[in-house]
């Protein structure tokens, strides 16, 4: 790898988990902000009991059962979070890469609510392995997801696919609507393009005006090369 290549996948590594990070402190803060509307509607219900008003039992009884929901929602997020700041420990573990496509889709989630498109995945039975780092594997699959959404209409549902190749796996992006001649994808196709061969995929990329946006990631064996043939 380059100097160039190597500068290029630690700048844009940054970026990846700045979004990942972003999106989900962000998602946090509203679970927050729910939780201190509801302590502050508790709060409203003890005054007025003070003034007089009996206390409904019923509605307090609804209230502490959405707070709980929240904090219980606020955890998976935690949990994600701290999932995701594991994914660059080991260099060299076998990566099942269903469970990362999966983990990608979620964490993608509210990019994709942003722009009111649906992220559907398709997934074999037994999933494909690949050695490297989960957060490499991730990396790839959240460019390939930007690249979609970015060229996606709103309604649109993007097909995140894994398909077997032998002991090899390949991830399959799709989108429905016919790309609009004005929309600009050079500048992250082109990162896709470095960042895939970076890490030794081969990929195949249908992106043309009036057609689906469709690609394709043929996965190594290993991310880092090592046991792959020239």
């Amino acid at each position: 790898m380059s100097d160039t290549q190597d500068r290029l996948l630690r700048e844009e590594g940054f970026a990846f988990c700045g979004t990942i990070n972003a999106s989900l402190s962000h998602e946090i803060t509203n679970v927050f902000a729910t939780i201190n509307e509801l302590a502050g509607l508790l709060d409203d219900f003890f005054v007025a009991s003070r003034q007089g008003t009996p206390l409904d039992v019923e509605r307090l009884a609804g209230t502490t059962q959405r707070i709980a929901a929240q904090v219980e929602r606020g955890r998976r997020y935690v949990k994600r979070l701290n999932t995701f700041a594991h994914t660059v420990d080991d260099r060299q573990s076998a990566v099942r890469v269903n469970e990362n496509v999966e983990a990608m889709v979620t964490l993608c989630g509210r990019l994709a609510k942003l722009r009111r498109v649906e992220l559907e995945t398709h997934l074999p039975e037994t999933s494909p392995e690949v050695r490297g780092r989960p957060f490499d594997l991730q990396h790839i699959i959240f460019r390939c997801i930007d690249v979609l959404l970015t060229t996606s209409k709103e309604g649109d549902v993007v097909q995140v696919r894994v398909e077997s190749e032998g002991e090899r796996g390949r991830l399959v992006f799709e989108g429905r609507s016919p790309l609009d001649a004005g929309t600009e994808t050079a500048s992250k196709h082109a990162l896709l393009d470095v960042l895939t061969r970076a890490y030794h995929c081969e990929t195949e990329a249908t992106i043309q005006p009036g057609q689906p946006v469709r690609l394709s990631v043929s996965l190594p064996r290993s991310l880092s090369g090592e046991g792959e043939k020239p």
